[in-house]
């Protein structure tokens, strides 16, 4: 019998997800499997009312105090570009920063390229924190958005997202932050940080399936559609009222009932105690291999942060390292650029890192087998380094 997988590549994906969740899926399935919002028939009509009962459990979970602010998306991705394309118009301005997902990266690289925006992009601090007065300063006079990400996904560190938010309203701009890869992990009141709009995705620390995003949009925000389809009425135009202005065609419904699921189970478990652990898991990371010359870590230990970190083996390709931890030990992490080419160019690592990952199930054993494995892997192939790990830009 083969040895169980360590996986610590849950800012890809969460896994395992809590088993509530999968039999959700499979109960909703097989007993409301009708389409919601389309017919009168009472399977129908039941299934619409859980569809509901999911957005409401959202909009407690976010600090949302009227539930038709939550659009129900197929991704982070999904909900970006939604409010991208939906919020910005031919000569504004936008300013975000140098370490975007390219979720963010591409629709804006897109829309600059095209001449509709100016963008602007902000590098972090040495701490790897974006500074909210750097980012008042790089706003003009027809600065619409500002958008970053809440937690990025190859340095784990956390985001001043309410002072960015203010420094944004203080020159007239909207914020729109991208929390693929905090909500689960930190506490999280989208009135209370003062956001415009949030994307984030459900799969990952809220432990939906793959398929399910939130988009959150403040009253008094204008998002033009950018897909129009069925809503179950018979308007001539995609209407105007929230959530549907934003959710035409078929919804997503059996995987939106499992995602408020896991949103239920991490009420439960208290987003507090996920973010505790997970930083536990990895400060263990970085005070057991922050002192060897032949590992690199990305960003300072001492920063506000997730669990998620990045490492690289000095002179072995990061793919090489990942094949071994998982061929040889079982270890599942992710290597590469990330989807976030900027982050690793902070460092000077063009060829990417080492991710690892820690989530609600990971064990503190599965942590020390890691730290094991990284030694001695070193051992066997790493090189001393001709420079010194640094801070970001350094």
């Amino acid at each position: 019998m083969s040895s169980p997988i360590i996986y610590l590549d849950n800012a890809a994906t969460s896994y395992p997800k809590p088993e509530r969740v999968y039999e959700k899926i499979v109960a909703f399935g097989k007993s409301l499997g009708a389409n919601p919002g389309r017919a009168l028939y009472k399977m129908a009509v039941d299934a619409g009312e859980e569809y509901e009962r999911a957005r409401q459990a959202v909009a407690r979970f976010f600090g949302v105090g009227d539930p038709s602010r939550i659009v129900f998306t197929m991704n982070a991705t999904d909900g970006i570009n939604m409010a991208l394309k939906g919020i910005l118009r031919a000569g504004d301005h936008v300013v975000s920063s140098t370490f975007e997902h390219t979720c963010v990266l591409r629709p804006l690289n897109r829309l600059a390229k095209e001449g509709c925006i100016e963008l602007a992009r902000v590098p972090p601090e040495a701490d790897g924190r974006l500074s909210p007065e750097r980012i008042a300063r790089a706003m003009q006079k027809n600065t619409r958005l500002v958008v970053v990400t809440h937690v990025s996904n190859v340095i784990g560190i956390l985001q001043p997202v309410q002072e960015i938010a203010e420094a944004a309203h203080g020159r007239g701009a909207l914020v729109m932050i991208d929390s693929a890869q905090a909500t689960g992990v930190v506490p999280m009141d989208v009135e209370e940080l003062g956001l415009d709009v949030m994307a984030t995705t459900g799969h990952k620390s809220l432990f939906g399936p793959p398929g399910t995003g939130v988009l959150y949009v403040r009253e008094g925000v204008d998002i033009s559609p950018w897909r129009e389809g069925g809503t179950g009425d018979s308007e001539e135009f995609q209407p105007e009222k929230f959530p549907v202005r934003l959710e035409g065609g078929t919804l997503n419904t059996w995987g939106v009932v499992a995602l408020a699921e896991g949103i239920r189970f991490l009420e439960e478990v208290g987003v507090e105690k996920v973010h505790e652990k997970e930083s536990r898991l990895a400060g263990m990371v970085f005070a057991a291999l922050g002192e060897d010359e032949r590992i690199f870590l990305y960003g300072p230990s001492d920063a506000p942060r997730t669990g998620i970190l990045t490492f690289n083996l000095c002179g072995v390709a990061p793919p090489i390292v990942g094949n071994i931890l998982d061929e040889r030990f079982g270890i599942c992490v992710r290597t590469g650029l990330h989807c976030a080419p900027g982050a690793h160019a902070l460092y000077d690592q063009p060829e990417g890192g080492v991710r690892v990952s820690p989530g609600w199930f990971t064990t503190e054993e599965n942590i020390k087998t890691l730290i094991d494995a990284v030694r001695e892997i070193a051992d066997e192939l790493a090189k001393e380094p001709a420079v010194r790990r640094g801070a970001a830009g350094t």
